[in-house]
């Protein structure tokens, strides 16, 4: 029992850094009338590809996310919608470039800035080192099958 015991916690320790459920990483964060308003981008590593931008607290109603490449005098703005997400407001965005990004949060278009950050992006990672944990995912299973089978042979 304590040898299947120990396979399944190697199994699950092994596991766990691929899960990547997190929320994302705190960018901006502000106080403002006695209410935090604080920026958050998912995945921590900003590379190309889709990504979230959340914002927990801020004011009610509408906010606006202002994208902005740095060498770039455009701006565009998306809605952030409540609850699509989890708690807060959040956009799903499309990253197409690398470089730094300015993220800007209002309350509406041609108002002031609530939040501002800048963000790195990196390159996309390439298909086959995204793909790399699903990839390896039958290693650990097969390692305890190996083992399983070395023990009934050690017993006969």
């Amino acid at each position: 029992m304590r040898r299947w015991l120990a396979a399944w916690s190697a199994c699950w320790w092994l596991a766990c850094p691929t899960a990547r459920g997190d929320g994302g990483v705190p960018v901006a964060s502000v106080v403002q009338d006695g209410r935090r308003s604080t920026l958050l981008v998912a995945p921590a590593e900003l590379r190309q590809g889709e990504a979230v931008v959340s914002l927990l607290g801020g004011p009610a109603g509408f906010v606006w996310l202002g994208l902005e490449w740095e060498d770039e005098a455009r701006t565009v703005w998306e809605v952030m919608e409540a609850e699509t997400f989890g708690p807060g407001r959040h956009v799903l965005i499309a990253v197409e470039r690398t470089g730094s990004l300015r993220l800007r949060v209002r309350s509406d278009p041609g108002g002031s800035d609530l939040l501002r950050a800048v963000v790195q992006v990196k390159a996309a990672t390439p298909p086959w080192q995204a793909r790399l944990p699903w990839i390896l995912s039958w290693c650990p299973l097969a390692a305890i099958l190996l083992l399983r089978e070395v023990a009934r042979r050690g017993k006969a």
